[in-house]
């Protein structure tokens, strides 16, 4: 789609029109990382445009990207024009049970008509694999440490994955998904000498009053809030922890555990801690949306090997993914077969 504004009249009329197929998605990260997986099926794919709701306006109600698409999809159900389009949405923590424990009560892409969930929160849980995060980790990496770093987060993966939710699961309980999202830093995470990972609360409450400016009755309902999701993410199978956790805030997560990591290393090698913690941070002066692509680009290069979860029904409907994923290996990745609405 051209960078133009479209009502959902004038949306419809150039689907209309249009020559090609088309995939609306949410937004840029979304858009970028079916752009890599279409790149890697020509040519049935080069007739494919990966448009974002972010360009569509005047849909009346306030409503975000994501209602903007299923609202598209819905209107083109039964149209002459609807087999042009496929819809992909974050799932959200939809279908997911909270209570008494947690659940995935899905446990697969949910389709209805052209319009596909993510098999997770967002799209970025795809890459919520230790297997894909390991080259991007490793490009980043600024330092002859990075090898020790590696090693000591890849041990500390799946406990890095369930805090990462723990703090998810809070702060949609509290509003605050925003909040928690930016106080999340290497500052308020330790590794113990038993080689776990841990969130400070103390501190974390701290940064919320100092840095984010949160009343302390506020900051310590939020820390006591996460301390009962951790319980009860500590008592659920990894594979609903992985899918459940919010993207954005789990794969900030992840970025800044790996850089408390290289810390550590750093530390054990003899570096003074200003030293340590200097070099830690490099890690994360690269735009997250760099950083975001370079481990979608793994993804993908993992998806082309079946050796990853992906959206193979988006790619089915679009006429480019009949021929993707095995069924064996779809069914041992955790990603099966569609349930329909």
């Amino acid at each position: 789609m051209p960078h133009l504004t479209y009502d959902l009249k004038s949306y419809r009329n150039y689907l209309r029109f249009s020559y090609s197929k088309h995939l609306l998605v949410e937004g840029r990260d979304d858009k970028r990382a079916f752009l890599l997986l279409l790149e890697d099926h020509p040519p049935s794919s080069q007739n494919i445009q990966v448009d974002t709701a972010e360009h569509l306006v005047d849909f009346g109600a306030c409503i975000g990207n994501r209602q903007k698409v299923e609202e598209v999809c819905h209107s083109a159900i039964d149209s002459t024009w609807g087999t042009k389009l496929t819809g992909f949405v974050d799932r959200d923590f939809r279908g997911f049970a909270m209570r008494p424990h947690l659940e995935d009560r899905l446990q697969r892409h949910r389709i209805s008509n052209r319009l596909v969930w993510s098999r997770g929160h967002s799209i970025e849980n795809y890459l919520f694999d230790v297997d894909i995060l390991q080259k991007p980790l490793r490009m980043f990496s600024p330092t002859d440490t990075y090898t020790d770093a590696l090693e000591l987060f890849v041990a500390l993966f799946h406990n890095t994955v369930r805090l990462a939710c723990a703090v998810s699961l809070t702060g949609n309980e509290l509003q605050k998904l925003g909040l928690v999202k930016s106080s999340i830093s290497r500052r308020v995470l330790r590794i113990n000498d038993d080689c776990t990972l841990i969130l400070d609360s103390s501190i974390w409450k701290d940064e919320l009053v100092r840095r984010h400016h949160l009343c302390p009755e506020r900051a310590q309902e939020l820390t006591d809030t996460f301390l009962l999701w951790q319980h009860k993410v500590e008592q659920c199978d990894f594979d609903t922890v992985r899918w459940m956790c919010h993207g954005h805030i789990g794969l900030a997560f992840i970025w800044s555990a790996y850089s408390r990591c290289i810390a550590e290393s750093c530390k054990l090698k003899g570096w003074s801690e200003q030293e340590a913690e200097k070099e830690a941070q490099r890690v994360l002066k690269t735009e997250e949306r760099i950083r975001f692509r370079a481990c979608a680009e793994t993804w993908v290069d993992m998806a082309a090997n079946r050796q990853s979860c992906f959206p193979t029904e988006v790619l089915t409907l679009l006429d480019v993914g009949h021929h993707l994923a095995s069924p064996d290996r779809t069914h041992m990745l955790h990603c099966p077969n569609t349930a329909s609405l």
